[in-house]
């Protein structure tokens, strides 16, 4: 049995594949596997896993008929051999001693599962930037363990990878994904599961993951999925009621807290035609919330109460003074960061042709200065009075 199981969801990116198998085969932790989810790829992807079987052991593959990522994880799970889990997108790369930092901390502390920073990172060699992501805004969760489940408002996370999971809490406890079609932020539903369920978590302060932002086809960079967060939140809530959650009432009110964040942050990423239809849905499902009583106000900012008063009371109101027209004002800000660098550039060529005038101006100055000092040299004036006399002579020849 290997200690670690990575699993890597695969559906037609055969761009990215193999920096993200390179990245996990050349880990400092050399005991473990790689099950590789091939969710009905049409491309290339399938003949790239096709040679790391043959390059290393450790690679496996599941073949199946697309389903989405939600399906395509629980099925690396089902198939994973390693007594922990844990999750590395297609598009997306590991530090070289991620896994081996992630497995200690586990062990060290008995965990049921562990949620470490990240980083996100776009362009390659010296287009390459970073910038920290980190799990958790609150410093002071970091470093201890902690039961999620007791109060798992008061530990606010990124929803999405990095993790390691227990393999046998995740199957004791019958945590599953959505398996709701294509990648659909189903990582929500398996984040949630593990602080509703969980007894034993730690968050660890180290970046062991490093998150793609360049990739024109993921999921996030779909503005046409409006209602998608809504169907996992949905799923999220049904299980709290079908799982054996120890404390559900407190899970309940903390599902509303986590739900209104990650609506709000879906109307940031959908296009503004769209937010209207969904403002009106964030507020019938937050009305029928506080109807249930499950919407505790005592989870969320002074500011978060007021916005999310007026967007149930008025979700058009909302609308019109936020989103109406935030993609023309989105546009017109490209527009003037675009002129901004143009008038930038000219003024740069501006500059540096003056500094080449005002250098050749100099230049000029220099050889004349030296050209003066010649003429002004005692051997330039005894040599011109001798040369003049034979030059005379010779212009009179000419004549003749």
């Amino acid at each position: 049995m290997p200690k670690v199981s990575v699993i890597v969801p695969v559906y037609n990116v055969q761009r990215y594949l193999r920096g993200c198998l390179d990245s996990i085969l050349a880990q400092t932790m050399r005991d473990l596997e790689v099950v590789c989810v091939n969710d009905g790829s049409t491309d290339a992807s399938r003949d790239i896993i096709e040679d790391y079987l043959h390059r290393d052991p450790r690679v496996r593959v599941v073949d199946k008929a697309n389903a989405g990522y939600g399906a395509g994880i629980n099925d690396g799970f089902a198939a994973a051999t390693g007594e922990w889990l844990t999750i590395l997108e297609p598009d997306d790369l590991f530090p070289h001693d991620a896994c081996q930092l992630m497995y200690e901390a586990c062990v060290a502390d008995d965990l049921d599962f562990l949620k470490a920073d990240a980083s996100v990172f776009w362009g390659e060699g010296q287009t390459y930037r970073e910038e920290p992501a980190p799990t958790s805004p609150d410093r002071a969760s970091y470093e201890h363990v902690f039961d999620p489940s007791a109060n798992p408002g008061a530990r606010f996370s990124r929803a999405g990878q990095p993790g390691m999971y227990r393999a046998s809490f995740i199957r004791d406890k019958g945590i599953r994904l959505h398996e709701s079609a294509g990648a659909s932020f189903q990582d929500t539903g398996l984040w949630a599961q593990c602080m509703f369920v969980g007894t034993r978590a730690r968050f660890l302060d180290r970046v062991c993951y490093l998150i793609r932002r360049d990739n024109p086809d993921s999921s996030e960079k779909d503005r046409r999925k409006v209602y998608t967060i809504c169907d996992e939140w949905d799923f999220i809530r049904s299980r709290i009621d079908e799982l054996s959650v120890p404390h559900p009432d407190e899970c309940a009110r903390s599902s509303a807290w986590f739900r209104f964040r990650g609506y709000r942050w879906n109307l940031d990423r959908i296009a503004s035609d769209k937010c209207l239809e969904f403002l009106e849905r964030f507020s019938a499902d937050f009305r029928k919330l506080d109807e249930a009583g499950e919407l505790d106000r005592s989870y969320f900012e002074a500011e978060e109460v007021a916005w999310l008063q007026e967007v149930m009371a008025s979700p058009e109101l909302v609308y019109w003074r936020q989103y109406a027209h935030r993609d023309e004002l989105e546009d017109l800000r490209a527009q003037v960061g675009r002129l901004a660098a143009e008038r930038d550039q000219a003024v740069a060529e501006r500059d540096q042709a003056a500094h080449d005038r005002d250098e050749a101006n100099r230049r000029a100055q220099e050889l004349q200065a030296k050209v003066d000092e010649v003429y002004a040299s005692h051997s330039y004036q005894v040599g011109h009075a001798l040369l003049t006399p034979l030059s005379a002579i010779r212009h009179a020849g000419d004549k003749r």
